[in-house]
């Protein structure tokens, strides 16, 4: 058992009673605040459950801070702000935090603030600092700033391509976002920005928007977990400690509350498959008055199984597939959303019709207290849930300190939620949700129209008008600020001496029907998760069945032979518990997790679950026909048909990997509910299954609990899958899917990899680490260098069988065929030459230094000993982890690169625009056309013929 020792916890003590509860403690994170003379905010917060440290700078600007014709400024510098300053070269910020075993190393930015976070080991807590004071203090001082502004343009162009442009219906939101507030508005444009905004950016643009926002006094610092306060405070002093404070800030002025006059509706349409609808009102903002009862309302409407909504629509009357409701609060305005989208046959008016009565409902009559408390308790577990990780502890200090001043703010916030009551729903409801104070945007399909969706109306374009503050430039000129140099900032910190690192052990016991239960225990916080494993999935699909274990899966919680479905969900729900089941390729899951003090009943519910599914045949085919509906949807997103035109090709119509795990169209109509009963009855057995439990509850305790609820479950042999051996392609060949139009091109070049018990995973591990993981050789020619693509990878998918190593990415459509190319090269390269000593160390320090993170929650350590087990991993597994990785050589990579990289024998398969890339990707090889299935098509020799240039007479 781990204590953390930095959270202090007793909350919502009696919210499952219906009647008054005494008054609960609060929670509370324990932290410092202090302010730097320069203005720099930082928060401290201690938890030494493992030796790292989790850092996060917060600016605060966020793309409510651009002004017309400026858009996408405050998102381009998270991107210009990862590239080098001063002291730190091109290309080394993310090389430096790998190869010292950091994790989640990223940023975001939204509408109203900026952030940049790592974690890094304990030791290595230095580096961290110097980096984020590098790019506050020195980003600018570089000669190489032009070319890094104009390659991260690229870059961010292709994360627009890949999230807007070439995303179904990825128009959507700015459609939205301008309907919705006025043009003088700061929400009225995309965090993104536009195309022509980041094109005509300038050098004196960008810098100046820099000089204005990204200094001290702009700025909030969190560090948290396993760090010396004293010496933390020392390091914090000289890194940030003279960086100058920055300008006095001029923000724009906070507008007016926006008013929708009269039902705005438009109408959209895109080539998708489905049509989708949205209903979109003004709201309140984050932590105002309202914002806590448009939150639990939104979960009354919509939010799971015993929503009103949901059992409306989908389970009632079957006539939508999906349906959502959302209370969505920025800094200085908020928005409430409702969508949906219908089953085939049924069309959006049938389902608005029903939305608009239950919201009539809502804005009618109190709601019950029943809907109410079932709310609260699931926002009860989800508080104690943003508590596990250090990171999210981190983060909502720095959140509650950008909105209210107070890192210390959770008290207040669980406050708001516990005064919610049906008179305050039903204010907020009649002063929001009202029918002649709305957006509503309908999309249809339209195969002639983009992927991310037009107007079926133009609109007259007008400019935008001017929005600064008083007193505030046109240019946004502001002076560049220096910050005195240094020379302990010229060279990369030394780590401070090696960090002790013991893997956690897990308590294990069988039960007498042969079930085993590794036990991660915890008592700080009143938790407790358990995640059963059956060691039979997707794997198991019989030819022609490819989707029944997953659909077995989801069937467990739809009615049991006492309890209808929504009785299941509701019996859930009011315990504030979770409930879920699934299927992947190696196993099928069954999940719940709980607070403390409703174990026995959740627990109850799992079992009977797991043990008396009745299968009955109308939930079946509710489930099935939501199903097929979200295999129709899949043909809209490119990187889903290219993902399962992949297995097609490398697996061939015989090997259940080479069907997508969760079935096709095809498959999914011919099953049946027998198929899913007999699934189950011959897999479904103790002996076969693994239950991972973490958290507040003793191995004693435990024992007796499932002794009692599993007792009736019976042991029997379950036949081992037996999967064929995928031949390799002889050799390599280029598959080609039609998405006419797409501004990208999803490509991947691919062939069968390896097993995970594979006695080549470490070497392997490490080669691919090399070429395609995080900013290695792929990202750094094809991202940094090229600024093709936002982001490009390469995988070993180790499953029980081999499963597929793929390179994987979305590249701009018109250096599609240069980038198989490119891929191609990098790969040769791997194979031709060894790799340097230097980039050698660096990816096993990435791998090693990086190995304390995997055990930051119980959760994750127990699912590290589960996955041992899934896999038949020695007993040792763990314990050899780091020095299996440090063994490996040179000598080993390009073995692993030779044996396994067979650059003549891949599949690559592009779903883009045919009409222009066919042509140069037959010059790269053998071009055969799949559908959007993956299925073949007939060769178009006779269209290839025609693409050539006519004979002279």
């Amino acid at each position: 058992m781990r204590t953390r020792k930095a959270v202090m916890v007793a909350l919502f003590a009696g919210l499952v009673p219906l009647s008054v509860p005494a008054a609960p403690a609060e929670p509370t994170i324990l932290f410092e605040k202090y302010t730097l003379p320069n203005g720099l905010e930082v928060i401290l917060h201690e938890d030494h459950t493992v030796p790292t440290v989790y850092v996060e700078a917060r600016y605060k600007v966020g793309s409510k801070d651009e002004t017309p014709g400026k858009t996408g400024f405050a998102h381009l510098f998270e991107h210009v702000m990862f590239q080098g300053t001063k002291h730190v070269p091109e290309d080394k910020h993310f090389g430096f935090l790998q190869e010292s075993g950091a994790t989640g190393v990223n940023g975001s930015t939204n509408f109203d603030r900026t952030n940049y976070h790592e974690t890094v080991p304990s030791n290595q807590v230095e580096l961290a600092l110097w980096l984020e004071s590098e790019r506050m203090g020195f980003l600018l001082e570089r000669d190489s700033f032009k070319k890094t502004l104009d390659n991260q343009r690229d870059v961010v162009k292709n994360e627009r391509r890949q999230r807007v442009e070439n995303s179904p219906m990825g128009g959507v939101g700015r459609v939205r976002l301008e309907a919705v507030y006025p043009p003088d508005h700061p929400y009225y444009h995309e965090v993104i920005g536009s195309m022509d905004d980041l094109s005509a950016a300038s050098e004196a643009d960008i810098k100046s928007f820099f000089a204005q926002w990204y200094a001290p006094g702009n700025a909030t610092l969190a560090i948290a977990g396993d760090f010396d306060k004293g010496t933390i405070k020392a390091l914090v002093d000289k890194y940030f400690g003279p960086i100058p404070a920055g300008p006095k800030l001029t923000r724009l002025p906070v507008p007016p509350p926006v008013k929708i006059a009269g039902e705005k509706r438009i109408a959209m349409e895109a080539k998708v498959k489905l049509p989708t609808q949205s209903m979109t009102y003004v709201s309140v903002a984050d932590l105002q008055p309202g914002d806590a009862e448009l939150s639990v309302l939104a979960s009354i409407l919509a939010g799971g199984k015993t929503s009103r909504l949901y059992k409306r629509l989908v389970y009632e009357m079957k006539i939508a597939q999906s349906v959502s409701a959302g209370q969505s609060g920025s800094m200085i305005a908020g928005t409430f959303g409702i969508s949906f989208s219908p089953l085939p046959g049924h069309t959006l008016a049938e389902i608005e019709k029903v939305v608009d009565e239950e919201v009539a409902k809502i804005r009618t009559m109190p709601v019950e207290q029943r809907e109410i408390q079932r709310v609260k308790n699931q926002i009860e577990v989800g508080f104690f849930a943003g508590l596990e990780q250090v990171s999210a502890r981190a983060a909502r200090l720095l959140e509650y300190n950008y909105t209210t001043g107070d890192p210390g703010y959770l008290a207040r916030d669980i406050a708001r939620f516990r005064a919610v009551d049906a008179a305050g729903i039903q204010k907020w409801a009649q002063q929001i949700l009202k029918k002649d104070a709305r957006v509503v945007i309908t999309v249809e399909p339209n195969p002639m129209a983009p992927i991310m969706g037009r107007l079926k109306v133009p609109p007259a374009q007008k400019a935008p008008p001017p929005r600064l503050a008083p007193g505030a430039s046109k240019a946004m000129a502001v002076a560049p600020r220096t910050t005195p140099d240094a020379d302990f900032r010229k060279e990369k910190p030394k780590p401070a001496g090696e960090t002790a690192f013991k893997i956690p052990g897990i308590k294990r016991f069988k039960l007498k029907n042969g079930l085993s239960v590794l036990l991660a225990e915890d008592h700080d916080l009143p938790l407790v998760s358990f995640d059963l494993g059956i060691k039979t999935g997707g794997a198991a699909n019989p030819k022609g069945m490819a989707g029944l274990a997953d659909i077995t899966a989801n069937m467990l919680d739809e009615g049991t032979k006492t309890r209808p479905a929504l009785q299941i969900a509701e019996d859930i729900a009011v315990l504030g518990a979770s409930l879920s089941s699934g299927a992947g390729w190696d196993s099928s899951s069954l999940s719940v997790r709980t607070l403390t003090r409703n174990v026995d009943k959740a627990l109850e519910i799992w079992a009977d679950v797991l043990r008396n599914p009745a299968f009955d045949e109308k939930e079946f085919s509710r489930v099935r026909d939501n199903t097929l509906t979200g295999l129709i949807r899949r043909k809209d997103s490119p990187p889903a048909v290219a993902g399962l035109t992949l297995d097609r090709v490398l697996y061939g119509e015989d090997h259940p990997y080479g069907w997508p795990q969760n079935g096709t169209e095809e498959t999914v109509k011919k099953l049946t509910v027998a198929d899913c009963r007999e699934f189950y009855e011959s897999t479904y057995k103790p002996g076969n299954a693994i239950l991972a439990v973490a958290g507040d509850i003793t191995e004693a305790d435990l024992k007796a609990k499932l002794e009692v609820l599993l007792k009736d479950w019976k042991p029997g042999k379950v036949a081992a899958v037996k999967l064929p051996k995928a031949a390799p392609q002889a050799k390599t060949k280029i598959f080609l899917v039609d998405k006419a139009g797409a501004p990208q091109s999803s490509i991947r070049v691919a062939l069968v990899g390896i097993e995970r018990k594979n006695p080549n995973y470490f070497p392997a591990t490490v080669m691919n680490l090399i070429l395609g993981g995080g900013f290695h050789r792929l990202g750094l020619s094809l991202r940094e260098a090229k600024g093709w693509t936002y982001g490009v990878r390469s995988n070993f998918d180790m499953r029980r069988g081999p499963g597929p190593w793929a390179v994987s990415g979305e590249f701009v459509a018109d250096k599609t065929a240069p980038s198989v190319e490119e891929i191609l090269k990098e790969i040769n390269a791997m194979r031709d030459a060894d790799v340097g000593d230097d980039e050698l160390r660096k990816a096993k320090d990435e791998i090693m230094k990086g190995f304390p993170a995997r055990f930051a929650t119980d959760n994750q350590i127990v699912q590290q000993y589960a996955t041992m087990a899934l896999h038949e991993l020695p007993d040792n597994h763990l314990e050899q982890f780091v020095k299996k990785v440090d063994a490996i050589t040179k000598a080993d990579v390009r073995k692993m690169a030779k044996k396994y990289l067979l650059a003549d024998k891949m599949a690559i398969v592009v779903v883009g625009d045919q009409k222009s890339n066919e042509e140069p990707l037959r010059k790269l090889g053998d071009v055969e056309l799949r559908d959007l299935d993956g299925n073949p098509l007939k060769l178009a020799a006779k269209a290839a013929e025609a693409s050539k240039p006519a004979a002279a007479n």
